[in-house]
């Protein structure tokens, strides 16, 4: 069983600062509470994510990482309304 290897502090740091950044910009884009994003954005695999040092996430800063949990967001999204979306096109071959 391998030991979770835990970041430096300032490893840490910097993980925690591009996660309050993104999340403000998500949020402000969004009209919503930093709070609610904040919740959303920790259960996402973005999220997760930037706190796993190996990914080195956090590296590209807030901006990007604003981006890839919105396309995350997008995909699942979209990937929700296949089953509506099949059903639309079959009913529509009337």
């Amino acid at each position: 069983m391998a030991v979770k290897k835990f970041p430096a502090p300032e490893i840490e740091a910097a993980m925690e600062l591009t996660a309050v950044m993104a999340v403000s910009s998500i949020a402000q884009k969004q009209g919503r509470s930093e709070t609610d994003v904040l919740k959303e954005f920790l259960a996402s695999q973005t999220g997760k994510m930037l706190f796993d040092e190996e990914t080195k996430l956090w590296c590209d800063g807030p901006a990007y990482v604003a981006f890839e949990y919105e396309r995350e967001k997008a995909q699942f999204q979209k990937e929700e309304m296949q089953p509506y979306m099949r059903e639309i096109r079959d009913e529509s071959s009337f």
